[in-house]
């Protein structure tokens, strides 16, 4: 055993490890560096003296300083300790009521809200929350505030009525009766009647305040001659019988005017009373005080913050109402992100909302995870051809840079996720035609059959488009199946959308030109029945004369069976060239119920709820 003393307590310090040490036992003073200090002998007796000697008051000075110093980390260690302690129990009584999931089958974190709030990013600030005038951003918000005659369930595949309880048509659809809902009323309390609908349908086509969708009003009897004022208001097809009934007469038979009044809203009523002089600007001038009829009301409109919709306690089906508020942030906005664009990706991996519309293709950090939904859409994305061009005014060439072009391709090469040859899109109740799709030897025969042997003699021709990425892949991908299965050459000409629509619109194009078109309504028609809206370069009596026909039947079987028949002979001649169907994608949290893409791109907010228990397996 070795002895040391302490050099500030004086005490006798032992050591039965043999080493030097670096505190007092005693007293806890340092006492390094005293390998020279006194050793006791058995006797007691010093037997030797360092040489400097640490018990001077310099070095007692430093030593309480050091004392002090050790002393005050073991303090700070100690809070740092307890600190922790209280920060993990925190946390974890936190966690027991707010449950968050980084599950890797989800994108970003997981955490069912306890109210019934849903914050949804849409992207675009709207000017103003007028239904008759909204787009489609602007239509996610007024479709909560506005109610509609009749309503699409969540899944958009079947109409309900909604401000009516009933309607019905006469046997050639000239004629639509709808019985008001008695119920219905306006959110300051004020019945809602037939004199509304009278009124806002009018005021969309008035030629002082017509709307840009007023042109979906033109199937009603003298409704285009009144906005190009031929015509009085009195004279358009629609007149109020009674408070509860309402009488719409056609310009010529519309079988589908239920779906078109159920799929846009400009057909969705706004209130007179609550409008006066304000007119297009009423719904910024009033903003919460604004008279609606839908499910919510608005809350809270702060430009580059959000706006906030509550749920509207006059709404006639407020029982069955399951949100109580639904906020859209505004794409500017002060947050973790800076007072600039928001990220959306980023803002729904971090949580800060629950569903926003996503880019279809996806991208690769979501593509695969559960909460990402595409649905195929009723759009169509297709190749115009300038028939008045030759040789594109033969049909047998028109067809073969058709059957040239391998569309399941375009989605290994992620420029689309629905190839189709098909012209209409996919529509509940409707069996599209299809046409040959991929075969080059067929492409081949064909074009030699028109004096071009593998391409020989062919004319250079021009693919115009307007200038996207997506267009320009697709433009590439099309120039490059010419190309390879043909030997036919293609000039790209991209320019900007005006200019290009200008260009498309004149044929002032020697080829084909980049074309779509996204249905006003969930029927074939709204495809094949205005074809002079995007079709150009041709016309067809035949075409035509199935069309009429399919307007003119009374019996929905065979009403369907001449519209195949007229998208059958359009495929035939190949008077389009269709690439690919368009898509309609979200990045919804699971916890969100009732809230998924669909072809219509309808969002119904009566029916969409919370989960709170939702738990992530």
């Amino acid at each position: 055993m070795n002895n040391q003393i302490c050099p500030e307590c004086g005490g006798a310090i032992s050591n039965d490890f043999g080493n030097t040490l670096l505190f007092c036992t005693n007293c806890g003073a340092p006492i390094r560096n005293l390998t020279q200090e006194k050793t006791l002998s058995l006797s007691g007796e010093p037997t030797v003296v360092s040489p400097a000697r640490v018990t001077n008051d310099n070095s007692s000075a430093a030593n309480r300083k050091m004392t002090r110093y050790f002393l005050g980390c073991l303090g700070l260690l100690f809070g740092a300790v307890i600190l922790g302690a209280v920060g993990i129990f925190g946390y974890w009584q936190w966690a027991k009521k707010n449950p968050v999931s980084s599950n890797s089958e989800y994108f970003g974190k997981i955490a069912p809200p306890k109210s019934q709030a849903v914050r949804f990013y849409l992207g675009d600030e709207p000017e103003r929350l007028d239904p008759q005038s909204a787009g489609y951003s602007e239509s996610v918000m007024t479709n909560a505030l506005f109610d509609a005659l009749v309503e699409y369930d969540a899944r958009a595949e079947n109409i309900k009525p909604s401000l009516v309880e009933a309607w019905e048509r006469n046997a050639d659809a000239t004629v639509w009766t709808f019985r008001i809902r008695r119920e219905a009323k306006w959110s300051d309390g004020k019945p809602f009647t037939a004199h509304d609908v009278v009124y806002s349908w009018r005021r969309a086509l008035n030629s002082q305040t017509s709307v840009p969708n007023s042109s979906l009003l033109f199937v009603i009897k003298n409704a285009e001659n009144f906005q190009n004022n031929k015509a009085r208001a009195e004279e358009v097809g629609v007149r109020a019988v009674d408070d509860n009934t309402l009488e719409v007469v056609m310009e010529k038979p519309t079988p589908y005017f239920i779906k078109l009044v159920a799929a846009n809203s400009v057909f969705r009523p706004v209130p007179e009373h609550g409008i006066g002089k304000s007119d297009k600007d009423w719904t910024v001038l009033q903003k919460e005080k604004m008279i609606v009829s839908g499910a919510f009301r608005l809350a809270e409109w702060t430009p580059e913050k959000q706006i906030v919709l509550e749920r509207n306690p006059q709404f006639w089906d407020n029982a069955n109402t399951k949100l109580d508020k639904i906020t859209f942030p505004s794409p500017r906005r002060t947050s973790n992100y800076a007072p600039d664009l928001i990220q959306p990706y980023k803002l729904y991996e971090d949580g800060e909302i629950d569903a926003t519309k996503a880019a279809s293709p996806p991208k690769e950090s979501y593509k695969d995870k559960k909460d990402y939904a595409v649905a195929k859409g009723i759009g169509t994305e297709f190749i115009s051809l300038n028939t008045n061009v030759a040789p594109l005014n033969d049909e047998r060439v028109r067809r073969a840079l058709s059957l040239a072009i391998d569309r399941e391709k375009m989605r290994e090469k992620n420029i689309s996720n629905f190839p189709t040859a098909s012209f209409v899109p996919e529509i509940k109740g409707y069996e599209n035609a299809k046409s040959a799709g991929f075969d080059p030897n067929q492409a081949r025969k064909l074009l030699a059959e028109a004096g071009f042997p593998n391409g020989a003699g062919f004319p250079e021709i021009e693919y115009a488009y307007n200038t996207t990425e997506k267009n320009r892949d697709a433009a590439q991908f099309v120039q490059e199946q010419w190309q390879k299965e043909l030997g036919v050459r293609v000039k790209l000409n991209n320019m900007e959308f005006k200019q290009f629509l200008q260009k498309r619109k004149a044929l002032d194009f020697q080829g084909v030109a980049r074309n779509g078109w996204i249905g006003d309504y969930a029927d074939a028609h709204s495809f094949l029945g205005g074809m002079g809206e995007f079709m150009i370069g041709w016309s067809d009596n035949k075409f035509d004369d199935l069309v009429a026909k399919s307007n003119a039947e009374p019996d929905e079987s065979k009403r369907i069976q001449f519209l195949k028949e007229a998208e059958n002979y359009l495929l035939e001649q190949q008077f389009v060239i269709p690439l690919f169907t368009s898509a309609n994608a979200m990045l919804v949290k699971p916890y969100v119920k009732n809230l998924a893409p669909n072809a219509l791109d309808f969002i119904n907010w009566r029916e969409v709820y919370i989960d709170p228990n939702f738990k992530a397996e």
